[in-house]
């Protein structure tokens, strides 16, 4: 015999999936609108693509559990101190199963911090966290809402 579904459950379970579908689309939304704000305050003193490029590089040849890539940059003010800060997509290395490492994909915010910098990033833990080093360079991740409040 045959279960079927009646309908009224198929009528709550697409208002789930719609509903879920639309909480999704709007968190996106806000998300990306933080984003835009944040990276409006652009200025025109930012290093170039390519230099931050090269840090990456740099940066995943010496890490073993980020890799990091670049969609949008820019040198902007935080707290009369100009940050760098890049989005973009990030591998994480988790230490996995039995199987071994597994890593993950998700984009997000992050500044790129150079020697000087990462005492001053450090000093701010409402805005920053730390996330990896290598010899010139430091992560740090972004929070978009404490960033946005100054």
């Amino acid at each position: 015999m045959l279960a079927t579904t009646g309908t009224p459950e198929l009528v709550f379970f697409i208002a789930g999936l719609l509903l879920y579908g639309l909480l999704l689309w709007f968190f996106k939304r806000r998300f990306l609108k933080k984003l835009d704000l944040v990276f409006s305050k652009h200025s025109e003193d930012a290093p170039g693509s390519a230099e931050i490029a090269q840090r990456l590089e740099a940066l995943n040849l010496d890490s073993a559990h980020f890799v990091f890539t670049m969609e949008r940059h820019a040198n902007v003010p935080f707290r009369q101190n100009r940050i760098t800060l890049v989005y973009g997509r990030i591998g994480i290395r988790s230490p996995g199963g039995i199987r071994g490492p597994e890593w993950t994909l998700r984009k997000a915010v992050y500044a790129l911090a150079d020697k000087h910098q990462t005492e001053w990033l450090r000093g701010h833990p409402d805005a920053f966290t730390y996330a990896t080093t290598d010899y010139s360079n430091s992560v740090f991740w972004v929070s978009l809402d404490a960033f946005l409040a100054g």
